[in-house]
């Protein structure tokens, strides 16, 4: 979506070296020409904890520091450093796991609820900080922590401020402390009202943002100049092998795709359709079907749906996709 902030991960500055290598290596044995390469060096800018911006140029190994209005060459920084979560295309680590702590569950049932909420959501927050979850990841969880009062208000947590949050009328509303824990209640059929305007308003929105805003500096400290003949096509996947392998995949799906299309489109056509056919997991049903389920069913962006559907091994998401069809149906 237009106007939404950029998925932020941390890493560390040793691990962003070794990427910086790969990208390089991958330029150099003309897998990437200078075009992608300009295009990648976007992902390789950083900010540290003081708010400070920072660059590594691959084909040098150079770092830089953004000082009064330009890049100047630096000695390498020390710890975790914040970019792009795109980074983690190139081999760094992404969650695949939930990361909600089961503590958060338990949220309005025992009478520390405020407290394991709070801990729970700073839980979170601190595995951002080791660099387990994206910000995409970590907003998701921290939609999922929240109280409910008997005055029929709902309490969130923001950790990266410190601050406890009352959603109120239609907006959520800073305090100056937490809830009651003796009026911390399970929503009831009474609560209907407000549990409506809390899933349509409140829910798809956090109090406050997770992190705090970024935009990098503009240019690039060093110049990209092309010195030799690279491929045209499109970098390959690190990981996954040189340009003309994925040119050959690419040429041998079109293929299938046209055969299967003289096979089966005359049967198609000739159908009598007089009702909706069934939902399969065909390839017809892919990706832009899934993420829109995962969008629909949990109320999350686009980028959050495609965090999630990759975290799943690929012979989990046809189970995945249809509990949450099913979750539909029951609703």
């Amino acid at each position: 979506m237009a106007g939404n902030p950029p998925v932020l991960q941390k890493y560390d500055v040793k691990q962003i070296a070794l990427i910086s290598g790969e990208i390089a290596r991958f330029y150099r044995s003309g897998d990437l020409d200078a075009a992608a390469l300009a295009a990648h060096l976007q992902e390789l800018k950083f900010r540290d904890d003081s708010n400070g911006d920072w660059a590594i140029a691959p084909l040098s190994g150079q770092w830089y520091r953004w000082e009064n209005g330009g890049w100047r060459s630096a000695s390498p920084p020390i710890g975790m450093l914040e970019g792009l979560a795109a980074l983690t295309l190139w081999g760094a680590k992404t969650p695949l796991r939930d990361p909600v702590p089961s503590a958060a569950e338990a949220s309005g049932q025992t009478w520390d609820a405020v407290t394991e909420l709070a801990d729970a959501s700073c839980d979170l927050f601190e595995a951002y900080h080791r660099g387990e979850l994206t910000s995409a990841m970590l907003a998701f969880s921290l939609r999922r922590l929240y109280l409910f009062d008997d005055q029929h208000c709902f309490w969130g947590y923001c950790p990266r401020l410190r601050q406890w949050f009352a959603f109120k009328g239609e907006n959520w509303q800073p305090q100056a402390g937490p809830p009651d824990a003796r009026h911390i209640v399970q929503p009831g059929v009474d609560d209907a009202d407000a549990i409506c305007s809390f899933l349509n308003k409140g829910a798809q929105v956090l109090p406050a943002p997770v992190v705090t805003p970024w935009r990098p500096p503009p240019g690039y400290p060093e110049p990209v100049h092309s010195t030799k003949r690279a491929h045209p096509s499109a970098p390959p996947a690190p990981a996954n092998g040189r340009g003309r392998f994925w040119k050959y995949v690419a040429i041998i799906l079109v293929a299938v795709a046209i055969l299967a299309a003289a096979i089966f489109l005359p049967d198609w056509k000739g159908e009598n359709r007089t009702s909706t056919p069934p939902v399969s997991h065909s390839p017809a049903n892919g990706e832009a079907a899934q993420l829109k389920q995962i969008m629909e069913t949990l109320n999350v962006t686009e980028e959050e749906a495609r965090e999630i559907l990759y975290s799943l091994e690929p012979g989990e998401v046809p189970g995945f996709i249809e509990s949450l069809r099913e979750g539909d149906a029951d609703r």
